[in-house]
């Protein structure tokens, strides 16, 4: 962890308490804490992971640039989570992926605060369901080449380019185009280079297929599950972060440049 001193000099500089930053992280944190109880009480296992699990082990919490959270899990865990949430009574929060959203073009769930509204960049220009503050649900899929994962993701690319150029388009227009080029995305090129993908992956995981990150994990370097202190409270780790950490960043130690930091939101507005 870096020194108290270092902490808290990027505390003020980025995330002092009362900025917008420091508020999305505390909503994050609440729906971090949720999520950790549903799956504590349903049995699933996650893993905080990448820029979140860096915060964890270098700073004790939220990278004080970092608006946003990452978590892991397997499949199976992904689908008796999404059903935990949708027969939850909280009321707080909301499942948001593709099947919900035909507007939602990620192949990762994110899980949305109902009660907050923010404007992100890099973003499809699309009316979504849900626009408040939310965790990324990344789940891991055996992977024997990062090539494959790599065209999934240009699959991907090629769905979000015709959708931001039909984006003025007629309702009706939109709603054609996006019927024809999304089954064969989606039911046909994925799930055919997800078989492929499968194929003699041994212990090698990455996230679901067309994800925006491509590198690998290793089952060994996850399991079994070990935990860190993120924000005072303890969570959910890959049992040798050390290792999960470095394969995928090399030195994460080291503080990048300072001024090239950028957070991914625009603006924000709670409603509570």
């Amino acid at each position: 962890m870096i020194s108290e001193s270092l902490q808290d000099e990027l505390r003020l500089k980025f995330n002092p308490d009362g900025s917008d930053v420091r508020k999305i992280q505390l909503r994050l944190l609440d729906m971090l804490l949720y999520i950790d109880r549903v799956c504590r009480e349903n049995g699933i296992e996650y893993w905080l992971s990448s820029g979140t699990l860096i915060g964890a082990v270098r700073h004790g919490g939220f990278i004080p640039w970092d608006d946003d959270v990452d978590i892991e899990m397997m499949p199976d865990g992904l689908v008796r989570f999404i059903r935990a949430v949708e027969n939850d009574s909280d009321g707080r929060y909301a499942i948001h992926n593709h099947s919900n959203d035909p507007n939602y073009l990620f192949s990762f769930t994110k899980l949305r605060d109902l009660k907050s509204c923010i404007e992100e960049e890099k973003v499809v220009p699309q009316k979504l369901r849900y626009n408040g503050c939310s965790i990324d649900i990344f789940t891991m899929v055996p992977s024997n080449s990062r090539r494959l994962h790599v065209w999934a993701r240009k699959c991907i690319g090629k769905e979000m380019t015709i959708w931001r150029a039909i984006s003025g388009y007629p309702p009706v227009v939109q709603n054609m185009v996006k019927r024809m080029i999304d089954f064969p995305i989606r039911h046909v090129s994925l799930p055919l280079l997800g078989f492929m993908s499968r194929v003699n992956a041994g212990s090698q995981l990455r996230h679901t297929l067309s994800a925006p990150f491509h590198a690998p994990r290793r089952r060994e370097e996850i399991f079994p599950l070990s935990s860190v202190t993120f924000e005072g409270h303890e969570f959910p780790a890959p049992g040798n972060y050390d290792a999960y950490l470095r394969r995928i960043y090399g030195d994460y130690t080291v503080i990048p440049p300072l001024d090239k930091i950028q957070v991914h939101a625009k603006s924000i507005e709670f409603y509570d």
